[in-house]
């Protein structure tokens, strides 16, 4: 017997939501500890004020070669534990995860992969700026400050960018799904505590069906960069729609509106 679809979203989005944290506390500790070996360098004069700037520049690939790709690794594992939780949700809509299915969703997870790691590029050369602009002004470095907001500022934009692309990956596979059962009404599921922003609270509160052409003309707080139905709330969301049949629907609680009743009988 599964559990039903909304719990085990709710419940995977919980499990992710510490797993993400956990991969991004690891680069965190990561990327501070490259960095301060570096400044340590610097200060003890192992590595001269002539060779400092060619040492700044090449910093990502210091990254690279001190073990930047197992941290990736570990980004791309969560992705593997996702497939295996997308497994049971999509078997809890009486549906198959094919291979072609998986092969799909591998594409997708390759290019996260590389956005992960263009978020972590984009902190390091902001900081190679810094530490540059430092250089060519003759202005001490200030290492306490570079090492306290390197590693955070890089963890931060990695930990949005997974928690936003992994839960709008798992749906993609639940529309696609969806469509190919010919299941075209949804609720909304996922976590409500302190951090829900008001937009997911308010459709967590109503509780209901949803049709997908009223789900696509929502609107969130990102301007239509992010659509609701691939993105819930938007960036860092961890709420997903839920595809549900009306009958499926209704034995679960959730308030099934009047133009969806005759299909709650039907099906």
């Amino acid at each position: 017997m599964h559990k039903p679809l909304p719990t085990l979203i709710e419940q995977r989005a919980e499990a992710r939501s510490r797993q993400i944290k956990a991969v991004v506390g690891s680069l965190e500790r990561f990327l501070n500890r490259h960095l301060t070996r570096l400044l340590e360098r610097v200060q003890s004069g192992e590595i001269s004020a002539a060779n400092l700037a060619q040492t700044i520049g090449k910093l990502y690939e210091g990254l690279r070669a001190a073990g930047l790709a197992e941290e990736l690794r570990r980004i791309e594992r969560l992705y593997s534990s996702e497939l295996e939780a997308l497994r049971d949700e999509v078997e809890a809509l009486d549906g198959v995860l094919t291979d072609f299915d998986v092969a799909q969703a591998r594409v997708l997870i390759e290019s996260d992969l590389e956005n992960a790691a263009t978020r972590i590029n984009e902190v390091v050369g902001s900081v190679r700026g810094t530490m540059m602009r430092s250089i060519l002004a003759g202005t001490p470095l200030d290492f306490a400050a570079i090492t306290a907001s390197f590693g955070a500022r890089a963890a931060a934009q990695v930990e949005a960018e997974l928690n936003t692309n992994m839960s709008a990956f798992n749906q993609a596979v639940l529309n696609d799904k969806a469509e190919e059962l010919g299941i075209e009404t949804f609720v909304y599921s996922g976590p409500n505590d302190d951090v829900t922003r008001d937009f997911c609270r308010d459709l967590l509160e109503q509780n209901k069906l949803w049709a997908r052409e009223d789900i696509e003309a929502m609107q969130n707080d990102t301007n239509g960069k992010l659509p609701v139905m691939e993105t819930g709330g938007g960036w860092n969301c961890r709420h997903q729609w839920a595809p549900l049949r009306p009958k499926d629907a209704e034995e679960l609680g959730f308030d099934v509106p009047a133009e969806f009743q005759s299909e709650a009988v039907e099906s």
